[in-house]
């Protein structure tokens, strides 16, 4: 008679008792095959697809995280990202794979100018057109030195002259940039005594120009204490690196 397996593997009954000891053995290699199939209580390994219940989303705890539980995680982190930034890999390229990111944008806004109003350094190039409501110029106030006024290009272009010259005097003006092709201009408030004069040298870092007046004629100035002179001059840098300068004058204020 065969074995009976009404409880999962083969054990003995009465009428197969004559081989006791051989049923024994079979059966122990049986239930060897049986627990050969089972997984340890203690850090089992499983093979196939084994299947366990799936948790709720936002559960924190020490359950077993399937597929379908991994899958709603990654999906309520990406929400609804743009394809091209649901990745961790995606962000960092969008952030310049800069680990600094906030540190370099906030050190590149502190090189920006406030829409409130600041300081800019250096040149300012405007390509298009500029629309401005107000535009207020420093005057540099200078002293004449021997009839000779140093005119700093890196103060500003408005330049005033208190107390009366004694004689014609010397313009120079100092730092002014030599990018070829370019024009700029400045202007002399003269405060004239009662006899009046004229710059009738101009120099550009020390070195005397050519002064073009208007016609070819040098302004006659206000000989009258307290009249001011305005004194005009634009200096154009040629594409070739020399200079041209223009002069104007307007008189008796």
């Amino acid at each position: 008679m065969p074995a009976n397996t009404s409880k999962g593997f083969p054990y003995p009954i009465n009428s197969d008792a004559v081989d006791v000891a051989g049923d024994i053995q079979d059966l122990a290699t049986t239930v060897d095959t049986y627990l050969d199939n089972k997984a340890d209580l203690g850090s089992p390994t499983f093979t196939g697809t084994p299947a366990a219940p799936t948790a709720s989303a936002g559960t924190n705890t020490t359950q077993i995280a399937t597929t379908a539980f991994v899958r709603t995680e990654v999906s309520n982190l990406v929400a609804s990202a743009p394809g091209t930034l649901d990745t961790l890999d995606e962000l960092a390229a969008a952030l310049g794979d800069d680990a600094n990111f906030a540190t370099t944008v906030t050190n590149s806004l502190a090189g920006k100018l406030n829409t409130s109003g600041g300081t800019i350094s250096g040149s300012l190039i405007v390509q298009g057109t500029l629309d401005a409501n107000e535009i207020r110029e420093s005057v540099v106030d200078v002293s004449l030195s021997s009839n000779v006024a140093t005119l700093d290009w890196t103060a500003g272009n408005i330049y005033y002259i208190a107390t009366a010259p004694t004689a014609n005097m010397t313009f120079n003006v100092t730092n002014v940039p030599t990018d070829n092709s370019k024009m700029m201009t400045v202007n002399v408030f003269v405060t004239q005594g009662s006899t009046g004069y004229i710059p009738t040298t101009f120099q550009i870092g020390g070195a005397s120009q050519t002064i073009r007046w208007p016609f070819g004629t040098a302004p006659t100035p206000t000989s009258s204490a307290g009249k001011i002179d305005i004194f005009s001059f634009t200096m154009q840098r040629t594409s070739a690196g020399s200079w041209i300068v223009y002069g104007g004058s307007s008189l008796n204020y």
